[in-house]
């Protein structure tokens, strides 16, 4: 029995249809016939939980939140360490001590996105193919999401300026094991 799906309307026809039925598929009784609504409710399944499987934490929530830590740890380098940035004599400058010298904040920043996508790099070319076999992709998926997660709740220890080193590796966990929940659920 070869009929087709008509894509407008997802009846099946015998063969005998008219000039504006577009035919995108032959029904053959062996496999299950997929309508319109169920591909694109697949579809819509897959983009939310690409973009959502984890909240949004590990890729925007967390790194605001470490720049805001830092950016309220920071100093102003003219009038040295425990100055505010915020008063009328401040350079314009936010400093922060970092290997023996200082950087500035958006410097920090950029090295943690670095620091990030090295570690990604490394990782996801090494270990990311034994994902494709048996069901070790499967636990991989399950530890690096407990892991994300975990460094989400963590992020709520995040209650002082001081804290913003652990604000940064807490984001630099979240977003590589983040990456990683989309890397082997795909």
């Amino acid at each position: 029995m070869g009929g087709t799906v008509d894509s407008k309307s997802d009846t099946v026809s015998d063969g005998k249809a008219n000039k504006s039925t577009a035919f995108i598929a032959e029904v053959r009784k062996d496999e299950p016939l997929v309508t319109k609504r169920e591909l694109w409710s697949y579809y819509r399944k897959s983009y939310i939980y690409y973009n959502g499987d984890n909240g949004s934490g590990p890729y925007s929530y967390t790194q605001t939140l470490f720049q805001n830590i830092a950016t309220a740890a920071g100093y102003d380098p003219v009038s040295g360490p425990g100055s505010s940035c915020l008063a009328d004599t401040a350079s314009g400058q936010r400093v922060l001590p970092w290997m023996g010298s200082t950087k500035s904040v958006s410097s920090i920043v950029l090295v943690a996105n670095g620091v990030s996508f090295a570690i990604m790099t490394a990782l996801f070319t090494s270990i990311s193919s034994a994902g494709d076999y048996g069901t070790f992709g499967r636990w991989l998926l399950f530890v690096v999401t407990a892991i994300c997660w975990a460094s989400q709740y963590a992020c709520m220890s995040l209650t002082s300026p001081d804290r913003w080193k652990l604000a940064m590796v807490l984001y630099i966990i979240g977003y590589v094991t983040y990456r990683g929940t989309l890397i082997f659920y795909a």
